[in-house]
């Protein structure tokens, strides 16, 4: 296995700033600058606003020796932004085969945390992290899923019931405050 000296954390929520995902990102960076290996944060969304932000992230990612992914489960997948940073890497990978091949070994790992109670919710867009790491020929080091939402403990702070009661009560409230309503059958 060989010695990673940069680490690249690529936050993937579409919040520019205090995200989860960018607090965990950071915090496992944090950790590693500590043992002394280079590390950069960069914020999809943002970067791929820039007109050359697709050659800023392909130079970022080519250049470093671990690649963590942290973002939010939307649904049972990974936001847009980061599904297309993700095509993005993909592409330019099967086209330059032969760089890719003949560069040092890179591993990915991704943090996937969510709302839902359960952190088996994030089971699909951590797979989807898993397949896009063999495509693009990194060596896949795993992925943390963190259900629970803003939270983020070991053990829930009431019962998964309550949890669902509460965000369905919080869903039709808004619901009739925009004018909405739900269909009961």
């Amino acid at each position: 296995m060989s010695v990673v000296k940069k680490t690249l954390l690529l936050v993937g929520s579409p919040k520019y700033a205090g995200s989860s995902s960018e607090s965990l990102g950071t915090y496992l960076l944090e950790q590693l600058s500590e043992k002394g290996i280079v590390t950069e944060n960069i914020h999809i969304n943002q970067l791929l606003k820039k007109t050359n932000g697709e050659e800023e992230l392909l130079n970022a990612v080519n250049n470093c020796g671990l690649l963590i992914l942290s973002f939010p489960l939307y649904v049972d997948s990974l936001p847009s932004g980061t599904i297309k940073a993700l095509e993005i890497i993909a592409q330019d990978r099967a086209q330059n085969r032969n760089v890719k091949e003949n560069s040092k070994q890179q591993f990915m790992l991704a943090i996937c945390q969510s709302g839902f109670p359960e952190a088996h919710q994030s089971n699909i867009a951590l797979a989807i992290c898993r397949c896009f790491a063999g495509e693009a020929g990194f060596t896949w080091a795993g992925g943390l899923a963190l259900g629970g939402g803003g939270a983020l403990i070991r053990k829930s702070l009431m019962p998964g019931w309550i949890y669902l009661f509460m965000g369905n009560l919080v869903w039709r409230m808004q619901a009739r405050k925009n004018g909405a309503s739900s269909v009961k059958k």
